[in-house]
């Protein structure tokens, strides 16, 4: 109950004493409202102070006329309270009714919802009994005073209910709003505002809440169709958060009405970022699969195709003579062919099914002769930094296939800074407990060699880095490039129980970290 509440509240019954005292020639006036404990408390008085009954003064309920007519639910009167056998008034209550001079007492208990909340209790000094219309009368004003009690009570029930319903509101993990018939928001929780990054009153004035329904048309009349319709209905939509994410959200609404008449929306929203991706990764992984199945059968027989067409180039080249004007054509079909069994080993490395030969490996033993070998690849406006850990552990790994993954790295960074820049290779131990960081989610908890390669290029754009890894997907013109380079590090990572994950930015560069595990020897 609010303070103010509970100030009108007393004020009413210090009004309700005060008339009595002015109708009837009584020298006490009191409500006392009953409180756990089996005791009352006194909460409005006029002359208690004389007989011990002032405001806030707690008696015992079960004793006296007040007890008895709380007892029997029904007003009692004594016209000499101290002299009457009817009334128990055990010790100290019967030395201080005597003190006080007390006689004559009424008492008219207090009902509120059905029960007895407290009572109304007159007394005088002088022996006498109370007429019939001054107990209709007291009946009255304590019906008045019980009114004034239970409004009290579902004040104080409406608020508990409320706080319940406002703690729910708030501290659920759920985005939870409210909309009137105009589509403003009316109400957001903190997880709304988590989600959204915008204040409760800084998302009404952006008319998120009409974005949160996605009404066709006006909300009005996507209400109206709504009505015969009890169940909530779930939709999907995206909104734009205050940084700029788009957010998609699962959103469950029903139509609030006050009788008959609808007044507003309420709903549920749910951030589904993760299920999206969960169910992407899903699609993704399925696609992969059948795609792999078809490029492992088209790599191994397009292999053994061009294995006829090496080995009869070589033939030929060996029966012609050293200044034979074929030669020339012999080395171009050599050639392609060359690139061409190259690109079916991309084919089987990405979809996982290329033999791997497994030896204990150091990362920085690769790093620095390869960087040489591809020096002449890069311009000599390109900068290129190494940062290898002296400690660096030992990773598990096929070596030809790790190379492959650094040259396509660095080459995929070369390609970005057709202007010259800078290009990073890292290495370092990490080690991933549950509470790492979630900005690689499914990596496994362990011991890991990273390996990050970062250039100062002309970055992704998120569009672009969402489909890093996708087969055949590239930016470059036409003729260029096979779209399988990201694709084959990914493969090639995945199939050393490895993670690789790329964090870019338009202008900004791009980076890519690569998690092999340690070898075992060195993690018992």
């Amino acid at each position: 109950m609010s303070a103010v509440k509970g100030a009108v509240m007393a004020t009413t019954h210090e009004q309700i004493v005060e008339r009595i005292r002015t109708l009837l020639p009584v020298d006490l006036c009191a409500i006392s409202i009953l409180e756990g404990g089996g005791s009352l408390r006194v909460v409005a008085d006029v002359g208690g102070e004389a007989f011990g009954a002032e405001c806030g003064r707690r008696l015992p309920a079960g004793a006296g006329v007040t007890g008895r007519a709380i007892a029997a639910g029904a007003p009692w009167s004594s016209a000499d309270v101290l002299h009457d056998p009817r009334v128990d008034l055990p010790e100290p209550m019967r030395s201080a009714v005597r003190e006080s001079g007390m006689r004559a007492l009424v008492a008219v208990p207090l009902r509120a919802q059905g029960r007895v909340v407290g009572a109304l209790t007159v007394a005088d000094t002088i022996s006498r009994v109370f007429r019939p219309r001054e107990l209709t009368l007291l009946e009255a004003f304590a019906d008045h005073a019980a009114a004034t009690i239970a409004h009290e009570q579902r004040a104080v029930e409406a608020a508990a209910t409320e706080a319940r319903y406002r703690e729910l509101f708030e501290n659920a993990n759920d985005i939870v709003f409210t909309l009137d018939l105009a589509g403003r928001l009316t109400s957001l929780n903190r997880a709304g505002e988590r989600v959204l990054g915008y204040s409760y009153q800084e998302a009404a004035s952006r008319a998120l809440g009409r974005a949160l329904v996605a009404a066709p048309g006006s909300l009005e009349s996507w209400i109206l169709r709504r009505l015969d319709k009890p169940a909530a209905a779930v939709h999907e939509v995206e909104v734009v958060a205050h940084d700029g994410t788009v957010i998609p959200l699962e959103v469950s609404t029903v139509v609030v009405r006050a009788g008959e008449w609808p007044i507003g929306v309420q709903g549920i929203a749910r951030d589904v970022t993760d299920r999206r991706r969960g169910e992407l990764r899903f699609v993704q992984a399925h696609r992969m699969e059948a795609l792999g199945q078809l490029a492992a059968g088209i790599a191994h027989d397009f292999n053994n195709f061009l294995a006829v067409v090496l080995g009869q180039s070589e033939l030929i080249e060996k029966a012609l003579d050293a200044r034979d004007p074929i030669r020339p054509s012999l080395a171009l079909i050599r050639g392609a062919a060359e690139r061409a069994i190259s690109l079916t080993r991309q084919l089987l490395a990405f979809t996982r099914r290329q033999p791997l030969e497994l030896q204990t490996l150091d990362l920085n033993a690769l790093i620095t002769p390869l960087l040489a070998l591809m020096w002449p690849l890069l311009s000599r406006a390109i900068v290129v930094e190494t940062s290898l850990a002296p400690d660096l552990g030992h990773v598990s790994a096929d070596a030809g296939q790790i190379e492959q993954v650094i040259m396509n790295l660095v080459l995929n960074a070369r390609d970005a800074m057709p202007e010259g820049g800078r290009i990073s290779l890292t290495t370092a131990n990490v080690d991933v407990s549950p509470a790492f960081p979630p900005a690689v989610p499914d990596i496994r908890p362990g011991r890991y060699v990273r390996l990050t390669v970062t250039d100062t290029g002309t970055g992704m754009t998120p569009e672009v880095k969402a489909r890093a890894f996708e087969p055949f997907f590239t930016t470059k013109a036409s003729g260029e490039g096979s779209g399988l380079g990201l694709s084959t590090v990914d493969g090639i990572v995945t199939q050393h129980d490895g993670v690789v994950r790329v964090d870019s930015e338009p202008g900004r560069g791009t980076s890519f970290w690569i998690y092999l595990p340690r070898a075992e020897a060195e993690t018992d």
